[in-house]
């Protein structure tokens, strides 16, 4: 808990200033980077992926070059995650390809120098770091220096905001807060002009944050899916076991007349019967065989045939599940006993499922028992692995409630006190002017609105919605095929 500025806070500043790039470089995460993404396309901004490397040891900033740097990058901050006691150096000894590396600090860059080519390796110049500093480290090292903001927050009226955050989670009071946790006024969102201001000697550097950034990716795309290889040689593989489970299924489902009526062909033969075969088959059987044709031809041409084999894979671990939503359209969901109800019988189009226009995936969702759910994890972690599988993270933010909760403790309020307040705000309340709610609402008519309160609201206020902690799903599971 660091900034204070929401994602699209930060973007429409970029665009006053009339900047074409920005970089976010959250500390020793990327949890806002799509979202980052999405809001910096509809803002015309090119958008930069990067994190703050902090360490018990070292303050190092990444910046992705490009897809092998972006990997790279993610794999680093799994390993700070692991462990904080680590040097930065070891972190890239393997792992720096990609990859722009910018540091302050003496001890990180004399060691990075032996590594890292000069070409993606800086000196960076940080509000709070000399100019005669940064130029005597860029002499000794050979190196050139890049101009930061190191934005923490929109502008300097938002620093005890940002105090506020760091105290809530140190789980401390504002008194107590280590100052060395805690940014100046001074690391607020630029323009170019007041940088030039804050380093008028170092105007290269300004510009070579312009040529840094320009060399950096900025075209992601996060729309196709890769789905666990399952240990088949291909995805043409995968689509005949596909079909043969299928059609094994069909057999269960609708009785043996269809197994004597149809044979499953290869993918490579024709996808559908002709019509003088259909002709000897009964009439309830020639539309099961049809539809499918029909949904395997479409599964196969959009290669969702592996994504199917995983979730039948996981079903058959228990004899208890329910699959819903638009999955129960489809044949081959039932004949994979993935879902209930039989779609033929209740008229379900197959194209709510999945449409041959429709570029994003489908989704097929599937109740388990809760006591049985721990056992169904813990055979996909076991089958592809730990290093191929991980839960899905959540994401908590302040809410209204939690707001008022954590900044009322930082500013020493007792719990009594808070609860005088909080009981009263709905845990699904999104207002976003608490102060004013607060003193008009017929519900807070008995509440000792004291300058406190109206000082802790106030900062509620600017709080509201900074991430606050991220939790683990108790259901979402990632399978890749090589390595997280």
């Amino acid at each position: 808990m660091r900034g204070t500025a929401s994602l699209s806070e930060l973007l429409n500043r970029a665009v006053q200033y009339r900047m074409s790039h920005l970089a976010l470089t959250e500390v020793n995460g990327i949890w806002g980077f799509i979202r980052f993404v999405q809001f910096a396309r509809e803002f015309n901004i090119q958008p930069i992926a990067g994190v703050n490397l902090i360490t018990e040891h070292d303050d190092v900033i990444l910046l992705v070059k490009n897809q092998q740097g972006y990997e790279n990058m993610c794999r680093i901050i799994s390993d700070v995650h692991d462990s904080t006691d680590v040097h930065t150096v070891d972190l890239l000894q393997s792992r720096h390809k990609g990859l722009f590396i910018l540091s302050h600090e003496k001890h990180v860059l004399e060691k990075l120098v032996q590594l890292i080519p000069t070409t993606h390796l800086f000196v960076e110049l940080r509000p709070g770091v000399e100019e005669r500093t940064a130029k005597e480290l860029a002499k000794q090292f050979q190196l050139e220096i890049v101009a930061t903001g190191d934005v923490y927050f929109l502008s300097p009226e938002d620093q005890p905001a940002h105090k506020v955050l760091r105290t809530i989670e140190h789980n401390t009071t504002l008194t107590a807060i280590d100052p060395g946790e805690v940014k100046s006024d001074a690391h607020y969102f630029r323009s170019e002009k007041e940088m030039a201001t804050l380093f008028p000697n170092s105007l290269n550097a300004i510009n070579n944050a312009h040529y840094l950034a320009e060399r950096c990716k900025t075209d992601w795309k996060f729309l196709n899916t890769i789905f666990p290889n399952m240990d088949l040689k291909s995805t043409r593989e995968a689509s005949r076991k596909l079909r043969r489970l299928v059609f094994a299924g069909a057999k269960k489902r609708y009785g043996n007349v269809l197994a004597a009526s149809h044979k499953p062909q290869a993918v490579s033969d024709s996808k559908k019967l002709s019509a003088n075969s259909l002709k000897l088959v009964a009439h309830p059987v020639r539309k099961v065989i049809q539809r499918i044709e029909s949904e395997l031809a479409i599964i196969t041409e959009k290669g969702f045939a592996p994504y199917f084999l995983v979730v039948w894979d996981i079903v058959k671990q228990t004899n208890a599940t329910i699959g819903r939503g638009s999955g129960a359209a489809s044949i081959v969901s039932y004949c994979l006993f993935i879902t209930q109800v039989d779609p033929l019988k209740y008229n379900l189009q197959f194209e709510r499922f999945i449409h041959p226009e429709r570029v994003d995936m489908p989704d097929i969702d599937i109740d388990f028992p809760w006591d049985e759910r721990d056992d169904i994890i813990d055979y996909v972690f076991q089958k592809y692995g730990l290093h191929r599988t991980a839960m899905v993270s959540n994401q908590v933010f302040l809410q209204p409630r939690s707001a008022v909760r954590e900044v009322a403790k930082v500013y020493g309020l007792s719990n009594e006190e808070i609860k005088a307040v909080t009981k009263r705000i709905c845990w699904h309340s999104r207002r976003s002017d608490l102060l004013h709610w607060i003193e008009n609402d017929k519900r807070f008519k008995n509440l000792n609105i004291d300058d406190a309160l109206k000082e802790v609201l106030k900062v509620s206020e600017k709080v509201m919605g900074a991430f606050r902690v991220s939790s683990v799903h108790p259901g979402g599971v990632v399978i890749v095929p090589d390595e997280i």
